[in-house]
């Protein structure tokens, strides 16, 4: 429980909110995503992209290991210029996709990130001029000033990691289904444990969120 604070800092005690973090997230999440969806997408497409590449290129390399690596001992030893194109091709191949991915998650999530914010400081400043000027007037400058940035850069931290996050779930899933080929064992011992990180992380969440709120309070 607290209580929402006013454009100017105070606390509104009439209006006391009880959501926890996740769900205030989620919902900040969901607002974020209609404001600028094109460029959320095209950040999340580069996120999966870089995931398949990354499993993609562990399959190239064994395949590789396989057929080139290990195949030079049953051989005569010399390998062809024509059987060396295709594994270069698909190292080369691999790698200018996953760097284009990349590029695509950080450039697309930050250009969403940062018209976020301008949206809401464009927001919060129209707020400011509909206040009536003696209550303006309580406080300082920069303290109004300081509401207009530090809190607009607190709000879009859970953007940041967006994409990134979603690359993870993904490589979760493409992970386990490796690893479903490779041993069954192996398939649920990891079906195990990423839970249970989930529910390291979601415990370890609600222990920080208030001492949070207070340094974000006094800040």
């Amino acid at each position: 429980m607290f209580f929402v604070k006013s454009p100017t800092g105070e606390e509104d005690k009439s209006t006391v909110v009880t959501e926890s973090v996740a769900r205030r997230g989620f919902r900040l999440i969901i607002r974020s995503l209609r404001a600028h969806l094109r460029l959320h997408v095209l950040a999340m497409l580069g996120a999966t992209g870089f995931v398949l590449t990354t499993v993609s290129g562990a399959r190239i390399l064994g395949w590789i290991t396989d057929l080139v690596v290990l195949g030079m001992e049953t051989d005569d030893g010399r390998l062809d210029r024509v059987s060396l194109s295709l594994p270069v091709a698909l190292i080369m191949g691999t790698s200018i996709v996953s760097g284009i991915s990349v590029v695509m998650r950080r450039l697309f999530l930050m250009m969403a990130v940062q018209r976020i914010q301008r949206d809401w400081r464009q927001q919060l400043v129209h707020r400011y001029i509909d206040l009536p000027l003696p209550l303006l007037r309580k406080h300082p400058v920069g303290k109004l000033l300081a509401h207009s940035d530090s809190d607009l850069e607190t709000a879009t931290l859970v953007l940041h990691p967006l994409a990134f996050a979603l690359s993870v779930v993904i490589l979760v899933i493409a992970a386990l289904g490796v690893l479903l080929f490779v041993h069954p064992l192996l398939t649920l011992i990891a079906a195990v444990l990423f839970p249970t990180l989930a529910m390291v992380s979601r415990v370890y969440t609600r222990l920080v969120e208030l001492p949070s709120a207070e340094v974000q309070k006094r800040v």
